[in-house]
């Protein structure tokens, strides 16, 4: 073999061991990906069952308002209602959109900025949760009652200002358990990314 035939095979060997190298590092990041997007599956799946819930549950209270226009003191708790869940809504939405702009085309920077995106929004549906249950819970059971019962809870005001006190209470416990744990996945999508770098 003349030194020419084995420079110019050296040199196609180096070509076709950078497109490996290239290749090989290519369907690594795709399967990294793949594998947060499947750690975030639950994030998403709950968002889309929020979504669909909180669109029903809209329906059902803006019809309970145009039924009872002449009645404020029902007005009022679902008015609160119809806040929350919209609130819920707009946190669901940017969940998924957050979620669904993970891809892995995109840069590992650009990505964990997306991750920590859904982090923060995971913290405040979780720190929400401290606000939403008292302020939910008696305006749930006025409407509800109201709605389906015809029944005045206003009547037994001493039980509901009991009953919401007792919700915080509920409201707080969910709270440290909900912030003890639900952030492992984000963080774990995260980590992944970093060995990738």
């Amino acid at each position: 073999m003349e030194f020419n035939e084995l420079e110019l095979l050296w040199k196609n060997t180096g070509s076709s061991l950078d497109a490996n190298v290239s290749l090989n590092r290519k369907m690594i990041k795709e399967l990294t990906y793949k594998k947060v997007k499947a750690g975030l599956i639950e994030i998403k799946a709950t968002s889309y069952i929020e979504l669909i819930v909180a669109l029903f549950w809209a329906n059902y209270l803006i019809t309970f308002l145009i039924d009872h226009l002449q009645e404020f003191k029902f007005m009022l708790p679902a008015i609160i209602l119809l806040g929350i869940t919209i609130f819920s809504t707009v946190l669901s939405i940017k969940k998924l959109v957050a979620y669904h702009s993970i891809k892995a085309d995109e840069t590992i920077i650009k990505t964990q900025k997306l991750l920590l995106s859904l982090r923060k929004l995971e913290k405040m549906d979780v720190k929400s949760i401290l606000v939403i249950i008292p302020l939910f819970s008696a305006p749930f059971f006025i409407v509800v009652a109201k709605a389906w019962f015809n029944f005045d809870l206003y009547v037994f005001s001493s039980m509901l200002a009991n009953y919401t006190a007792g919700s915080l209470f509920v409201a707080i416990i969910l709270f440290f358990v909900l912030n003890r744990y639900s952030y492992r996945q984000i963080d774990q999508s995260i980590e992944q990314l970093d060995k990738f770098k």
